[in-house]
């Protein structure tokens, strides 16, 4: 046994406790022994868990601790105790250390601390930072460096953004800017729309494809004509069933819904002419054109990934019936709206259209809107 039972006996008539049988003190030895190996070995598992080959005092603390026993208080130290034993007995104890007191009266006072010193100062003048020692330096700003729209460009933006890089290979950027090449001339966008459509190594492109595409869309609003080949070749990419494209619908809808209803779709000038307007309500001009192909790629998606994304219809008729039930809004972007809608389907035209149809009538000018007036009874005959 660990305890002997002379060492209990002198433990108990410590504490105050009449003499206790032999027998007794035999158990209690023994069940005092088994929770002390079993306070060691839980002690242990802290101490393996920290990686270390010694056993700390903390260690037997959290191991109290997880059986739901109060730590130890006073031997929270990181020296190892010293024990010694009392002469003549079984008895040990920890020596205090001596200190002599002739030597601390005669060793020199330590330093005076500083007084505490209480100032003040502006921190900012009517939003204006004084440039005082107290205040920190304001920082530069770097001059902005426009950058061109090219591969590397975009890989740079997308590097500082993202913790990984993504690297690309040399043949995949030379991909990428044939592609763009092909796009940005009228006789090869039909090439580059089949090759986007029916290549399967382009998943790391994806990111660099659908920003080039955002950013041409909202650059050329105004020119209607290659506002329809960009749409028709996003819609390739977006077609392709070899590439994961689902995450990337977020950035997509933005773009696309612009075309959509946006107010300056095709129309040259920023403040056109009332013979432009005019013009413009033929439904063959190019600012129409670009909304219809914009209404097709979108019903697409919504009849693709609106079944695997619960928010993209509700998101996409949201922004549609908002453009048309906004009476400031101009006739096209009422075109295009209500284009988009009637060619989601039959249940958007009968649950939606339809159940707005009277109320737009009766409060718009059918003059004004004949363009739009005039779809709408086409579609809900």
């Amino acid at each position: 046994m660990l305890f002997s039972i002379e060492t209990l006996k002198a433990y108990t008539q410590s504490k105050g406790i009449p003499d206790i049988e032999d027998e007794d003190l035999k158990i209690l030895a023994q069940d005092l022994e088994y929770r002390l190996k079993e306070l060691a070995q839980e002690a242990s598992k802290f101490m393996m868990a920290s990686k270390r080959s010694k056993l700390s005092i903390e260690d037997v603390n959290y191991a109290l601790l997880s059986k739901e026993i109060d730590p130890l208080l006073g031997y929270n130290t990181s020296n190892s105790l010293v024990f010694k034993t009392i002469p003549g007995s079984n008895l040990y104890y920890v020596p205090d250390e001596e200190l002599d007191l002739e030597s601390i009266l005669n060793s020199p006072l330590p330093k005076i601390p500083h007084k505490p010193v209480i100032s003040k100062h502006w921190l900012a003048i009517e939003g204006v930072q004084p440039q005082i020692p107290q205040n920190p330096l304001p920082m530069e700003r770097m001059p902005e460096i426009k950058k061109e729209d090219t591969l590397a460009a975009m890989k740079e933006d997308i590097e500082i953004r993202n913790h990984m890089k993504h690297l690309l290979s040399k043949e995949l950027q030379l991909y990428y800017e044939k592609i763009v090449q092909f796009i940005k001339d009228k006789e090869t966008v039909t090439l580059a729309s089949d090759c986007l459509k029916n290549e399967s190594g382009i998943q790391q492109l994806i990111p660099y494809f659908v920003h080039f595409f955002n950013e041409e869309i909202l650059k050329n609003l105004r020119n209607g004509d290659y506002l329809v080949d960009i749409i028709s070749v996003y819609e390739s990419l977006i077609m392709n069933k070899m590439i994961f494209i689902e995450p990337y619908m977020h950035q997509m809808l933005p773009s696309l819904l612009t075309c959509v209803v946006g107010k300056s779709i095709g129309i040259i000038h920023k403040h056109p002419s009332e013979e432009e307007l005019v013009n413009n309500s033929d439904e063959d001009t190019p600012g129409l054109s670009a909304r219809r192909r914009a209404s097709i790629t979108i019903k697409y998606i919504y009849d693709t990934y609106s079944l695997s994304y619960t928010t993209l219809a509700p998101r996409v008729l949201n922004t549609l019936l908002k453009t048309w039930a906004d009476s400031t809004k101009s006739p096209e972007s009422h075109y295009g709206a209500i284009y988009c809608l009637c060619n989601l389907g039959e249940k958007v035209i009968n649950g939606v259209v339809i159940q707005f149809k009277n109320e737009y009538l009766d409060k718009t000018d059918h003059i004004k809107y004949s363009l739009p007036i005039n779809l709408l009874n086409k579609y809900t005959k």
